[in-house]
């Protein structure tokens, strides 16, 4: 992977969000890589094994469900900031929890944002985008 390449890392267990987030992100023009876990236990293996492979880099932006399979999303946050190497990774909750316990104890985990995601097609699109460009253009990462 080129340097100049922002890497996302994707956490989405619905097939449908996940190719129109990764089509959203992709339209926004910025050059990314995405890499895609379809559960927890997955996200924390491809999280936490790339310490094993040679030229891996950290993410850029972890865009995270929290309804998710084997571990819950708010579980695999609290895995992340529990590591002193993932403590600083951005994570964005994208999720279609509309409950209040999810959001503040996604704060109280130290999300670094909590984004519902839309129900209309062209407004999750929009909000996607936005995250995309926003996390990989915008902010810096340490």
């Amino acid at each position: 992977m080129i340097d100049s390449h922002k890497l996302v890392f994707l956490v989405e267990d619905n097939d449908d969000d996940r190719v129109l987030t990764m089509d959203a992100i992709r339209d926004t023009g910025v050059l990314v890589e995405i890499e895609v876990a379809r559960d927890g236990e997955e996200a924390l293996d491809l999280l936490f094994g790339r310490e094993e492979r040679n030229g891996s880099k950290w993410p850029d932006v972890v865009l995270l469900d929290i309804g998710l399979p084997k571990r819950s999303g708010l579980e695999v946050l609290a895995v992340i900031r529990s590591k002193t190497q993932t403590r600083a990774l951005p994570v964005v909750i994208f999720t279609n929890s509309d409950e209040q316990r999810d959001v503040q104890t996604a704060y109280n985990l130290h999300a670094n944002s909590y984004v519902r995601k839309p129900v209309a097609h062209d407004e999750f699109v929009r909000v996607v985008g936005c995250l995309g460009e926003y996390w990989t253009t915008c902010n810096e990462t340490v």
